[in-house]
């Protein structure tokens, strides 16, 4: 008669409850079985502090007789649950002696996941619904059958499952009262929906309460006090879907939470670490913190990934420019001219580059920047070409979407292409009536201060601006 002294079970960690309640189980049907996973908390289970975690895995996998892989919402995310199964099952096809060497099995165990919801391998396997009682007995009952129990009366088996199925489908009930149900395509879809019209509606301010609610759908709520605490602690890593990230981003951005908007951009770059337009966005949310570092990072991983952007994407190229001139006026303001002049002349090749690329539909704001930043280096002739494209741009932009930034453009342009300033000081006027908040307005001065320097305007002609700004 067959014994059974080894089972390895596959999981993941949040559903160590389970993986522990079937160690018990199995523990206490058969006398000297020992069973393995990794996040076992009893003294001699799991890796040893110090070991080398994929070793003790491979170990365990190499030499058990059978494997549980426990299938929930959370374990079906994660990759290591599916290697183990598929290196279990490959061990038993290659298995050195097979006069000698039992078949491995490998048995799925689902948990608040329908047969046809699991992965794909396991499509075409019954897998035991775990949330069955009547399943669970069948499951134990086989093992009990195949190894120490085998010719045993069914009497006597039928005691033994009597006697342990009900602990182990009680501990399965209280662990589905806090798991997540199965996250579908209908709910990926639905929650951007909600994300998408909290930015239409600007509410965004409100992102963090359905960043909330979203883990919940996840991760499921945590009922007992303590496992609530721990919950609310624990950092928000955990990937999902990476349409639902890249929207919790602009929403957290567009409410100026800028550390959790690049947690949220961190977590889709998980995703798709090759997608430069959410690189892209991360970087701006650096520059956005002035983490020059990471902005400077992030934009040379891109730029690993297509040498080439700056020369045609003009999205990266002002990215470029962006850093650029956010390194000049550091050095500005550290008083070494000579190191923020070169800084200058790199955003200006840059933001030069991106309104090349966009040819006659250049952005006003691209244009802007190349006009500033010739003023900034004293080369007024180049000024003035960047404002008439400004200028060209700006005939497309209607009432219904002008904006700040529009009209301090226009502003500027009208002060640099023409000497007479009445222009300029009706855009000041429609400009007021924006309400520009101090941000914008701290910026807009700065720009009038520019052109009345680069100009060689007095500081009454510049007084005369601001106070049309109001």
């Amino acid at each position: 008669m067959p014994e059974l002294k080894k089972v390895f079970i596959s999981h993941s960690h949040k559903d160590e409850p389970l993986a522990s309640a079937f160690r018990d189980t199995l523990k206490n049907v058969f006398s000297n079985v020992d069973v393995a996973f990794s996040s076992d908390k009893t003294a001699g289970g799991g890796p040893q502090s110090g070991s080398n975690w994929l070793d003790w895995i491979q170990v365990n996998m190499r030499d058990c007789q059978e494997s549980l892989l426990l299938l929930t919402p959370y374990s079906i995310r994660q990759p290591w649950p599916m290697w183990e199964a598929g290196a279990v099952g490959g061990m038993a096809i290659i298995k050195p002696d097979p006069a000698t060497v039992a078949q491995k099995l490998v048995t799925p165990i689902r948990f608040n996941i329908e047969q046809e919801a699991l992965p794909g391998p396991f499509v075409v396997t019954q897998a035991v619904d775990g949330r069955n009682p009547d399943s669970l007995r069948k499951l134990l009952g086989d093992l009990m059958k195949r190894y120490d129990y085998a010719g045993t009366p069914p009497g006597t088996i039928k005691a033994v499952l009597n006697d342990q199925i009900p602990s182990l489908a009680q501990t399965i009930k209280g662990w589905l009262e806090n798991a997540p149900p199965m996250v579908t395509e209908g709910m990926v879809t639905e929650w951007c929906d909600r994300l998408d019209q909290l930015r239409v509606q600007q509410r965004s301010s409100e992102v963090r309460y359905l960043h909330h609610w979203i883990r919940l759908m996840y991760e499921g709520p945590q009922r007992q006090e303590e496992d609530r605490q721990s919950w609310n602690k624990t950092p928000r890593r955990e990937t999902w879907d990476l349409r639902l990230h890249l929207r919790l981003a602009e929403n957290y951005t567009i409410a100026r939470q800028f550390k959790e908007a690049i947690e949220q951009y961190l977590l889709a770059s998980q995703l798709a670490p090759l997608d430069v337009f959410v690189l892209h966005r991360l970087a701006q949310v650096y520059l956005d913190t002035s983490d020059a570092d990471a902005a400077r990072q992030t934009i040379d991983h891109i730029l690993s990934l297509d040498k080439d952007a700056l020369k045609w994407n003009a999205e990266i190229a002002g990215l470029e420019g962006r850093y650029w001139k956010d390194e000049g006026r550091k050095h500005l303001a550290d008083n070494k001219p000579q190191l923020a002049q070169e800084s200058f002349k790199k955003a200006l090749a840059a933001y030069q580059a991106a309104m090349d690329n966009d040819g006659v539909k250049v952005d006003f704001y691209m244009a802007d920047n190349v006009g500033q930043l010739s003023l900034t280096l004293g080369d007024i002739p180049a000024a003035k070409t960047a404002y008439e494209r400004a200028r060209a741009a700006l005939e497309s932009v209607t009432r219904e979407t002008e904006n700040v930034w529009s009209m301090a453009t226009r502003v500027t342009a009208s002060l640099v292409l023409s000497d007479d300033e009445s222009e300029a000081l009706g855009y000041l006027a429609r400009l007021r009536a924006f309400g520009a908040n101090e941000s914008q307005k701290t910026s807009i001065c700065r720009g009038l201060q520019l052109v009345a320097k680069a100009l060689k305007k007095s500081d009454a002609d510049y007084g005369r601006w601001v106070a049309a700004l109001g």
